[in-house]
């Protein structure tokens, strides 16, 4: 028994020292209050950026648009947010109405009927003549595909005249060149001006 003992004895020494006389390794497990957690951080959820897509008017275009009446001009201004487009003419002289009207480029001789082109007496155009933009290409192609960008143009240009009336910023409708009689028919067009837009009275 007593060797047991003896054996036993040696056995706790070699656990609580090492050879070198040197504390032996706790092997007791630290208790949680001594152990330092940093707080969990709370996941943040990734917001993409808005892309936001618009273009801008060039210095010739402003110019010409800032001749139109202002109802022509919110118009314009919210259809350049999403698709790019020029701006050809506003404000007509009555001289070049008539030369228009010679080479028959318009219907209307500036006198006896008046262009929406020409100053509505303050000073502004109550139509604008606009054409697809985009580097490289000419909507005046005549080829197809390029026509129908005008009237791709025609329908965002309704679609915002249709969206400020009801919001209560402009107080007129909007007439195209391609759909004179705004009827959604546009084979019974006789005299097509797909660059046209104008005002029209409620």
């Amino acid at each position: 028994m007593q060797f047991f003992k003896t054996i036993l004895s040696k056995i706790l020494s070699l656990i609580n020292n090492t050879d070198d006389g040197t504390k032996a390794i706790n092997t007791v497990k630290p208790s949680k209050d001594s152990i330092s957690i940093p707080p969990k951080e709370e996941a943040k959820p990734i917001i993409e950026k808005e892309k936001v897509m618009g273009y801008n008017f060039g210095k010739r275009s402003r110019s010409r648009l800032d001749t139109c009446h202002p109802d022509m001009i919110a118009i314009c201004e919210e259809v350049i947010k999403v698709y790019d487009f020029s701006v050809l003419e506003g404000l007509r002289t009555l001289e070049k109405q008539q030369e228009y009207f010679e080479t028959g480029r318009s219907k209307l001789d500036g006198v006896n009927k008046k262009s929406k082109h020409q100053d509505d007496g303050s000073g502004k155009s109550r139509a604008i003549d606009i054409m697809p933009y985009k580097a490289g290409t000419n909507a005046f192609s005549g080829q197809e595909k390029d026509l129908r960008r005008f009237y791709y143009l025609a329908g965002l240009m309704k679609m915002a005249a249709a969206k400020l009336l009801e919001e209560g910023k402009i107080t007129h409708t909007l007439r195209w060149g391609g759909e004179w009689d705004s009827d959604d028919i546009y084979t019974d067009q006789n005299f097509d001006d797909l660059p046209h837009f104008e005002l029209k009275e409620i």
